[in-house]
């Protein structure tokens, strides 16, 4: 079981991996993307931003909705999952390696939520989670 919620886990960063912003008509909407799927990310910089992340990558820049071309650049996540009765499954944390020369006055930490189902267990597992990023451009 433990393996099959860090393969979800995994699958999440992935997601959360960030997205695409629709900029204008005449592109595409990731929100339909076969593997779209819409995060609510809440900020210590005062912004709440939706995104739909489809990448591929525990690292892939995201989009934010309704954005003139923001793009957000994540470098870490932190996962806790707990099941029904709060009993934690999983902590876990994972961060792009590097010394981020440059960023670290740019950087912000946003939090969200998301629910999934241990496909071994059918047991539904809440998933608090952290990620720190940068927003591009930057100033």
């Amino acid at each position: 079981m433990q393996q099959t919620l860090l393969l979800r886990l995994c699958t999440l960063v992935v997601t959360l991996g960030l997205l695409v912003v629709v900029a204008t008509p005449a592109q595409a909407a990731p929100t339909n993307a076969k593997s779209a799927e819409l995060v609510d990310l809440s900020c210590t910089n005062g912004a709440t931003y939706s995104i739909v992340a489809n990448g591929n990558g525990a690292f892939t820049p995201g989009h934010v909705l309704d954005a003139e071309g923001q793009t957000l650049i994540p470098v870490a996540f932190h996962f806790v999952g707990m099941n029904a009765s709060g009993a934690v499954i999983f902590d876990e944390s994972i961060a792009k390696p590097g010394q981020m020369t440059g960023l670290s006055g740019d950087l912000i930490d946003c939090t969200f939520t998301a629910t999934d189902t241990d496909p071994d267990t059918g047991e539904v597992i809440t998933i608090n989670g952290s990620v720190t990023l940068f927003v591009a451009p930057r100033p």
